[in-house]
């Protein structure tokens, strides 16, 4: 019998319902601690990829003397990046926001726009025929969900 245990450092957007998180690279030193506490390397594998949840209630436990905080449900966060849904950018939201901070249109940024979105059609395109997953991570899926475009800055 074998147990896993994720761990993810979550990072909380302002006036967001969601969570976010980043890789996670650890560093000798970490490697250093996790071997002290009986883990080999081969034992753990390290997240090569970016996510965004929906915030979810963290139930507060101690197991064996060590303090989690653990997702409930918890199920949200071991899907596959294939069963995520695709969430639509919010034409309101951004409106709201482009009302408040403006928007970049000075030539520098519309340049960075187009090539921007010609960049990622092509991309999408060839990891479609290909049949690789795709979406959108950091500040690309920062500016697509909260402004419905590129953060040209």
């Amino acid at each position: 019998m074998s147990h896993v245990i994720h761990i993810v450092i979550f990072y909380e957007r302002i006036q967001s319902t969601n969570w976010w998180h980043g890789l996670l690279a650890l560093n000798e030193h970490h490697k250093r601690l996790l071997h002290r506490q009986g883990l080999r390397k081969s034992d753990f594998k390290v997240s090569h990829s970016s996510a965004i949840y929906d915030k979810v209630e963290i139930m507060r436990t101690t197991i064996d003397g060590l303090v989690l905080h653990l997702p409930k449900p918890f199920t949200p966060f071991i899907q596959k990046p294939e069963d995520m849904e695709f969430v639509e950018c919010n034409k309101s939201r951004a409106n709201v926001f482009h009302a408040k901070y403006g928007r970049e249109e000075d030539e520098e940024s519309n340049k960075f726009r187009t090539k921007a979105t010609l960049l990622l059609a092509k991309v999408k395109h060839i990891l479609d025929e290909l049949s690789i997953p795709f979406w959108l991570s950091s500040g690309t899926a920062l500016g697509y969900y909260r402004q419905c475009d590129f953060i040209t800055y």
